[in-house]
């Protein structure tokens, strides 16, 4: 005799999606190990301090035309700084757009980021030391604003850098260090603790490598500790190679 009793069908969640919903969308964009959580509102916060010393410099370069204090030197170092805001946040702005598609390829990699945070990094810093060094002559109550925001960026490029390097999905394949005048190689187990100590008597090799690109920074750094002890008036950093 056939059984013709059938199974019951099976059981299934009305509320689960159909198909692999795939990673969360924090994760679908830029950094899928986590980076999306902080990506954007660390690059928004560095675009909106740059709008915001767009807005200061600006007004504060008018005024030099009205009402001159100083020599030209104010106005070249507030061209400077207003460059340097518009640049950071037109490139804020579309690291924020690219981190959450991910879909751009080498313009959204740690690689790219890390690149862009080093020259803006190294660009506030000669803005705001050279901002500081002499504006403040000025007496101008906005000129304490602009110097702090632009110490701001400053330290807000080298701690989203520091997270990119040392927390997010890339990590660093080589460290060498030449002692300019042993000759001894080195290779330190922790990077993060002396690398600007060690860039007055070394040179150094800095490899960076996540899992769509790379690249590598040679530093000759030992003449500029000679540079340092013999002409510290005059201190010429040598050039960063790219490779």
């Amino acid at each position: 005799m056939m059984d013709t009793t059938a199974a019951p069908p099976p059981v299934t969640d009305q509320s689960a999606p159909i198909g692999d919903p795939g990673p969360p969308a924090y994760d679908r964009g830029y950094g899928g190990r986590g980076m999306g959580k902080y990506h954007p509102a660390l690059f928004t916060l560095i675009t909106v301090i740059a709008l915001a010393l767009i807005a200061l410099t600006c007004w504060q370069h008018h005024q030099q035309g009205i009402a001159p204090l100083g020599t030209s030197w104010i106005r070249s170092r507030l061209d400077f700084l207003i460059f340097l805001s518009c640049w950071t946040a037109l490139f804020g702005a579309i690291f924020v757009a690219l981190g959450h598609t991910g879909r751009c390829g080498m313009c959204a990699s740690h690689a790219t980021h890390v690149f862009w945070l080093f020259l803006t990094w190294s660009m506030w810093l000669i803005g705001a030391a050279l901002f500081s060094s002499r504006l403040n002559q000025v007496g101008c109550g906005r000129t304490p604003a602009i110097e702090g925001l632009s110490w701001a960026e400053f330290a807000l490029c080298f701690i989203i850098m520091w997270v990119i390097i040392f927390r997010i999905g890339g990590k660093m394949e080589s460290l060498t260090l030449l002692d300019g005048e042993t000759g001894n190689v080195r290779r330190p187990a922790n990077f993060s603790k002396w690398f600007i100590f060690a860039a007055y008597k070394h040179d150094i090799k800095f490899s960076y490598s996540s899992a769509d690109s790379s690249f590598s920074i040679n530093a000759s750094t030992a003449s500029v500790h000679r540079e340092i002890l013999q002409e510290p008036a005059e201190l010429i950093w040598p050039g960063w190679n790219m490779e």
